[in-house]
Formats: C-alpha cells, structure tokens, sequence
C-alpha cells in the first residue's frame, strides 16, 4: 500500500510535465511553476489531508447545494488495468459500508442494452468512450463505491469529475491479472494478442493512473478480501 505525500506527488508532476504535454492529459494547476514552488504549495496541502490519506477536496466546506449533487458523493473511486479486480473489491467495500457498488462499465451496459464489445464493434470506441464520460458524470453524483473501467482516467473530462474524490489505484501485473480476467474477447482493446496489448495498454496508462491516485494498494498475490481491507484501512485510518 502506498499513500504519497505531498513533495513525492509534486516531483511526479514535474517529472511528468513533458509527457502530459503529448498525452492530452489536461495541464496541471501548478503549471509553468518551478519544481520547488510545485513542491511547496502540494506540501502546503498536506495539514488539510490530516489523517484521511487523501487530498483535500476542491468543494470541500461547500453544502450539497452548492456542489449541485445534493450532497451524494462516492465514498471512493477504484481505478486501475483489468484484472486488478476494481468490481469484486468495490462490491466488498460496498457491502462493508452499507453502499452500492456502481461499475461504470455496468452502468454504459444497462442504459445502452449493449455490451461494451458490440458498442466498440458497431460504434467504435469514441462512442463508448462518450458514453462513459456520461456514466461517470451520474454516478459522481450517487452515494456507493464507484468502479472506473480501465480506459475511463485517461479522459480529461472524467479526470476533472473525480479530482476532488478520494481516489484507489488498485495495481496488479500481468500474472495475476491473466487468470483474473482470462484475457477473452469481451474486453475488446485485449481481443489481439491480449497478453501484449494488455502490457502495451499499462505502459500508456500507468503514469496517469498514479498521478490520480492518493492511495495506491498492490493486488498482486492477495485476495480480494485482504485488498478490500486494506483499502478500507488506508481511507478510514489513514495509510502509514
């Protein structure tokens, strides 16, 4: 389990500044600041996280008036590659907390009355990726566990939608993650030579899934009852 403080989260960003510029990943508020002014205002959050582990929310002290939701906002957001298990810990950490588990790859699935493969199929993938982006936008909006598809933080509109939430990043590697998801053709970006695509799929996506995350857990090895409790640890108690 990994919870970053505040200096080794604002030398990742100035690390990644280059690669956010190809990446199309939105700009960071500390852009065009030194590595030090970055260090030290990131730092300068770090007695407002206190003991949660997470950064401080953007709408944090608003009512839910003024944030527009209501008030309903997930608990935590799961992020990570296929295979890491998002969906069977979110459904454990929902049970454990008396909340919903809203899978947005669940949630496209029922509204379309598709799979997610016969909509890349048939629409292509800026269709699905469309309608993620809705998915997502609702269900922030929603109490639960929220699970994000693997592809879904690399959309700037969905980064922006879980900025102020706590946010999971559930790792795993490629031979834990192998039987987990059986590499079948339902899962349509690892339907060629799914073993190297998955691999090439991590190698573009990790750095911006560590960037949004605030705790990170390693699945590798584990069931997901002991990831679920360690999630769990890190959000209520604060991860050492």
């Amino acid at each position: 389990m990994v919870s970053r403080s505040g200096e080794e989260r604002a030398a990742q960003v100035a690390g990644d500044e280059g690669a956010r510029g190809r990446s199309g990943v939105r700009p960071s508020a500390t852009e065009g600041m030194s590595g030090e002014e970055r260090a030290a205002q990131v730092a300068g959050d770090e007695g407002a996280r206190g003991r949660s582990g997470v950064r401080p929310s953007a709408t944090e002290g608003m009512s839910g008036e003024e944030r527009g939701d209501g008030g309903a906002r997930p608990r935590v957001v799961l992020i990570g590659p296929p295979g890491a298990g998002k969906s069977t810990v979110g459904r454990l950490l929902a049970e454990r907390w008396g909340l919903d588990l809203v899978d947005t790859d669940a949630e496209v699935e029922s509204a379309t009355g598709r799979t997610i493969s016969d909509i890349f199929v048939e629409d292509g993938e800026p269709a699905f990726r469309a309608l993620e982006v809705e998915a997502v936008r609702a269900a922030v909006r929603r109490p639960g566990v929220l699970a994000l598809g693997g592809g879904a933080p690399m959309q700037e509109p969905v980064q922006e939608l879980i900025a102020d939430l706590p946010v999971v990043l559930l790792e795993v590697g490629i031979a834990d993650a192998s039987p987990r998801i059986g590499f079948d053709r339902s899962r349509p970006l690892l339907s060629v030579n799914p073993r190297a695509q998955w691999s090439r799929l991590m190698e573009q996506r990790r750095p911006t899934y560590a960037r949004l995350a605030d705790v990170v857990v390693d699945t590798s090895g584990r069931s997901a009852d002991d990831v679920a409790t360690a999630v769990a640890a890190a959000l209520e108690d604060g991860a050492p």
